[in-house]
């Protein structure tokens, strides 16, 4: 019984000029060299826009239900990740129709935080 050959794990230097098969790339990676240009077009398109608008108004009803409220707890409201809720809320505040409420301690992060509430003037 040869026993070289049960215990020989095969290295980079087996085959020192590997064949390389010539195939199409996955659909998935086809957008990854798409020009800039594309991808700022894409941003500004009607469907992208259309989604930022529907989430700034989910976070214009979450303030007006929670009010005062948080980012954390707009978050947690609407389901709009944590990261994304600021724009959306920048965007009401810009609008004058969300303001600051006060500052305090959030009981979910124990972090100092801003809450927001609905103006008046609405």
């Amino acid at each position: 019984m040869n026993n070289m050959n049960i215990y020989h794990q095969p290295t980079l230097f087996d085959n020192p000029f590997p064949t390389v098969a010539l195939t199409k790339p996955p659909k998935s990676t086809a957008g990854i060299n798409q020009p800039l240009a594309n991808k700022i077009d894409s941003f500004y398109s009607r469907d992208v826009q259309e989604k930022r608008t529907s989430q700034k108004e989910r976070v214009f009803i979450a303030i007006q239900l929670l009010q005062p409220c948080s980012d954390y707890q707009i978050s947690e409201f609407t389901e709009i990740p944590r990261h994304l809720v600021p724009d959306r809320r920048g965007k009401l505040i810009e609008e004058n129709r969300v303001g600051i409420s006060h500052s305090a301690v959030c009981p979910h992060t124990q972090k100092t935080v801003t809450y927001y509430k609905i103006n008046g003037d609405l």
